[in-house]
């Protein structure tokens, strides 16, 4: 993903939320899919024009994100955990 202008917040900075749509998109959930946790680290800003990659990596009942920029350098890491037993 390239960067754009609609992914840019107030700061000029990749809007965190596009984060998460980037991660969620390169790995499409099933229509069953049930309630899960994010843990998210933010490690480096994406700027426009940056070239994103998302890699992921499924482990149990939970996927791994890492998205790098085109240097190779992190820039986010992620994991989405799927929750069994959900107690309210």
């Amino acid at each position: 993903h390239t960067i754009q202008y609609s992914d840019m917040d107030y700061s000029c900075h990749c809007n965190s939320t596009k984060y998460l749509e980037w991660m969620l998109n390169a790995r499409r959930m099933q229509d069953n899919t049930k309630p899960f946790r994010l843990d998210i680290n933010y490690v480096k800003e994406l700027y426009l024009g940056n070239q994103m990659f998302t890699r992921y990596a499924e482990r149990n009942k939970s996927v791994q994100y890492q998205q790098v920029d085109s240097n190779g350098v992190i820039c986010c890491n992620a994991r989405i955990t799927q929750i069994e037993n959900l107690s309210c």
